[in-house]
């Protein structure tokens, strides 16, 4: 109940809306003297708060203040932890305050900070505010206002609702039949992370200088030297030492996508990197994440199975409900289809080396012939276990050497290596933009 209700605010409704006879029956006249203690400087004093800090919250992320929804988790609005930190410079600043960004953590809405900092640090505030908030007239406390339930299946709460912003774009149907258009296609955003390359402006510098980027396979993936020696003679041996790999493979913040840590510990690295670069392309192109849900959005992601499953086996880890989906392929473009509540496809899709050029391939299709007005679209490789190294190399499929010398009569195999890149594609006639502002890279 708690992860489709996770505010406060939603909870009390549900039980409002579900439970009203057994809740009237248990409170009798509480609610009523509630009501009549409450103090009027008190809800002056939160709402002039909630008010400035909603101020604050729009202008860092460049949104009206009217978008701010107080019962919205921060993160849906597209905080992330360098504008959280800035958020928590402007409280601190604006009231003599030392908090730090953690509280957003533990107080993720704007009204559950609201009635933190009021409780915490009335004296304070009232010292800021005090003017205003004694100016409050006296006013009648409001009635909760409880909609009919919906007929049918309900809706999820945490993202259905709770990611609501004004102008959502509903996923219009796909019509019978549309011929396919050569229309242009704009890359609205990119994000992405390849070996000894954090972001795309260190790739970019990367292939300006020239700067070789395989090195021999980090103990933080396995022990190549353990695993050394002769394919040909030996059983489970590789010749091949060489790989490309990225730096911080193990770094997620489960938490701001609302995943327990034990179950990001059961997921495949791969997933995790796929969650993070979805979500910083959609920032790259402009858009807070809120601003996607209902809208037709499609995901195309090129993976394929890391191994990641047998290194759970060998540490006998536990068998929990989300072992399964922590493992499987198909469940990382799911997961942000379902966290954003988007509607279009959500395919992930594997044909070897060409999974990422046939993701691109699809998602092209996909917008053409009417399934989606935009898509993100890219791939993800991780390393982390030598069982593929070790197959491949006695397929004679990579080079001792540890490097690709492509349509050269040297040639000796491919060096294996790990990524991640998104894109955001939009088709590219302006009467099929969205109404605001992006900026289009290709």
């Amino acid at each position: 109940m708690f992860f489709e209700y996770p505010t406060l605010a939603g909870l009390s409704e549900h039980l409002v809306r579900e439970h009203r006879a057994v809740l009237a029956g248990q409170l009798g006249g509480t609610e009523r003297a509630y009501a009549a203690v409450k103090v009027t400087t008190s809800d002056a004093l939160e709402e002039r708060l909630q008010s400035l800090l909603a101020r604050a919250a729009a202008e860092l992320l460049k949104l009206e203040p009217e978008q701010i929804d107080p019962q919205v988790e921060l993160s849906k609005f597209g905080f992330d932890s360098i504008t959280l930190a800035s958020f928590a410079n402007v409280v601190n600043d604006q009231f003599g305050l030392a908090l730090t960004p953690t509280v957003f953590f533990e107080y993720p809405t704007l009204a559950a900070l609201v009635e933190h900092l009021v409780r915490e640090h009335r004296a304070v505030l009232v010292t800021h505010l005090g003017d205003t908030v004694a100016a409050a007239p006296e006013r009648a406390v409001a009635q909760i206002s409880i909609a009919p339930p919906t007929a049918g299946r309900r809706p999820r709460a945490r993202f259905a609702q709770a990611m609501a912003m004004p102008e959502r774009h509903a996923a219009a149907p796909a019509p019978a039949a549309v011929p396919v258009k050569p229309e242009p296609i704009a890359i609205i955003g990119v994000s992405g992370a390849f070996p000894q390359a954090e972001d795309l402006e260190d790739f970019w510098a990367n292939l300006a200088s020239g700067r070789d980027c395989i090195g021999e396979i980090p103990g933080s993936r396995w022990d190549w030297s353990r695993l050394y020696g002769d394919p040909a003679k030996e059983v489970n041996k590789t010749n091949i030492r060489h790989a490309g790999v990225i730096d911080g493979l193990a770094e997620f913040d489960p938490l701001f996508f609302g995943i327990s840590p034990r179950e990001a510990a059961a997921m495949d690295p791969q997933q995790r990197l796929l969650m993070t670069y979805v979500w910083r392309v959609i920032e790259d192109a402009g858009y807070a994440p809120a601003q996607l849900s209902g809208t037709d959005t499609g995901i195309f992601v090129g993976t394929a199975s890391s191994g990641y499953s047998g290194l759970l086996a060998r540490a006998s880890k536990a068998i929990e409900g989300y072992s399964g989906t922590g493992v499987a392929s198909s469940i990382g473009p799911s997961r942000m289809s379902y966290l954003l509540d988007l509607h279009g496809p959500s395919e992930p899709i594997e044909t070897a080396c060409s999974s990422s050029l046939v993701a691109v391939h699809r998602a092209v299709q996909a917008m053409r012939t009417g399934q989606c007005g935009q898509v993100i679209v890219g791939g993800v490789n991780a390393l982390v276990s030598p069982e593929a190294h070790v197959s491949f190399t006695k397929a004679g499929m990579l080079s001792p050497d540890g490097r690709c010398k492509t349509f050269s009569k040297e040639a000796n195999g491919y060096v294996r290596g790990e990524g991640v890149g998104m894109l955001m594609l939009m088709l590219k006639p302006l009467s099929r933009r969205r109404p605001m502002a992006t900026t289009s890279t290709g």
